[in-house]
């Protein structure tokens, strides 16, 4: 894996972008990979990354993506309310294929602690944003386990 390193403007944060290509079945563009870390004194340390983990991701890209949007789907049927919806209007959903439904423009991204989830920029809901999208975090066991929907009244500009 090739990865190309990133200076953020803000310094808070630093990023790695892999070069590589990953190609989904469920996507027409690529999926980004990006390993993020705020620990100004490794910046420059690729290391602090659990890069074997990284690896074990982007081969299986197509299996977190199926597990994400099956618990993004399992969201939205649970609490449409979170996604601008109502329960009748969920219930559409149900039987949409993984495929087939609103999410696109993915990018995983990995912290030094092991952490990392899958974004997607755009889901078509009433109450997500577009660019800030849906995340799923995954847990130590690679099994999602939360979902944020940011908003633009969150971040501080």
């Amino acid at each position: 894996m090739v990865w190309r390193e990133v200076d953020s403007s803000t310094g808070e944060f630093h990023v790695w972008i892999l070069e590589d290509k990953i190609i989904s079945g469920y996507f027409y563009e690529p999926v980004d990979v990006n390993l993020i870390t705020d620990d100004v004194e490794r910046f420059a340390d690729i290391t602090q990354f659990d890069l074997k983990k990284v690896k074990e991701v982007v081969e299986n890209v197509d299996y977190y993506i199926t597990n994400s949007i099956e618990f993004i789907k399992s969201e939205l049927l649970s609490t449409p309310e979170l996604f601008g919806i109502t329960a009748l209007e969920a219930d559409k959903y149900r039987d949409v294929s993984a495929t087939d439904f609103p999410v696109d423009m993915p990018e995983i991204c990995f912290n030094p602690d092991k952490s990392w989830f899958i974004k997607f920029a755009y889901a078509d809901f009433p109450s997500v944003e577009y660019g800030l999208g849906v995340i799923v975090h995954f847990d130590m066991n690679d099994s999602p386990f939360e979902l944020n929907i940011p908003s633009m009244k969150d971040i501080d500009c």
